[in-house]
């Protein structure tokens, strides 16, 4: 363990972190120099233009040259979660880079683990996006 984290992180993470129920498209615009996200554009539909609304609202949410970081499956067919079924885009790392290129002025898409097969239920890889917001 690191010298620099505690044992048992839970309390400050308690102390410094507030968890606040959203939608991404209620995100504020150019509210912050950095964001992430992981896995989430994609997972909330099945439907190519809303997850396009989505990427849209969280690139949005940036200040002009502000830094994005996100993750996204690749290839997913949707997920399960208790019998539960959840939509998902199938995507690649052409069409997420598309859907990116008018909205950053630099950006670095990295392909992780891409598989003609399944690497896991719903989905061959992961895709992982660094980019810069137009200043």
């Amino acid at each position: 363990m690191s010298p620099l984290l505690p044992n048992d992180p839970l309390p400050l993470l308690t102390q410094r972190v507030r968890i606040v129920r959203g939608s991404i498209f209620d995100l504020p615009r150019h509210a912050y120099d950095a964001a992430t996200m992981f896995f989430c554009a994609e997972s909330i539909t099945s439907c190519p233009s809303e997850f396009e609304s989505a990427l849209a609202a969280f690139v949005a949410t940036v200040r002009p040259g502000g830094i994005i970081a996100a993750a996204f499956l690749a290839g997913s067919s949707g997920y399960a979660v208790s019998g539960r079924r959840y939509p998902a885009v199938k995507l690649d790392a052409e069409q997420i880079e598309e859907a990116l290129k008018s909205r950053l002025a630099t950006t670095a898409v990295t392909p992780i683990g891409i598989s003609a097969k399944e690497v896991r239920s719903g989905y061959t890889g992961a895709i992982f996006v660094s980019g810069k917001t137009p200043a």
